[in-house]
């Protein structure tokens, strides 16, 4: 991964904790939760519940979420990147997104890396 990657994540969580601050009661907490796949198999998915819900499973700490701390799908960061693009910021890259997106579907599904 690359290195200017890692001071852009402590920044980010810092904005995070902010955020959390900001919204209070109506921010967003991310969890695993078990689940069944359309073919019937165990998963587990990320679900975003506002704070005071009661936890349905671990709650997880993700990057890539909104201002109020819902997590961002990594579809939803490539289509908004493609539209970026279309709209006509041709050289604009998201350069994680392919490795963003292998990894939470390594880490969710508990397949091996």
């Amino acid at each position: 991964m690359h290195r200017s990657f890692f001071p852009s994540c402590s920044v980010g969580k810092r904005q995070q904790a902010k955020n959390e601050l900001y919204y209070g009661e109506d921010y967003f907490y991310n969890y695993i939760v078990p689940a069944k796949d359309y073919q019937g198999r165990d998963i587990r998915k990320i679900v975003s519940l506002e704070k005071g819900y009661p936890a349905p499973g671990p709650r997880i700490e993700i990057i890539c979420t909104q201002p109020n701390g819902k997590y961002i799908k990594p579809t939803t960061l490539g289509y908004q990147c493609k539209r970026i693009r279309e709209l006509g910021v041709h050289d604009f890259d998201f350069p994680l997104y392919a490795s963003h997106e292998s990894h939470h579907a390594r880490r969710i599904t508990g397949s091996a890396q």
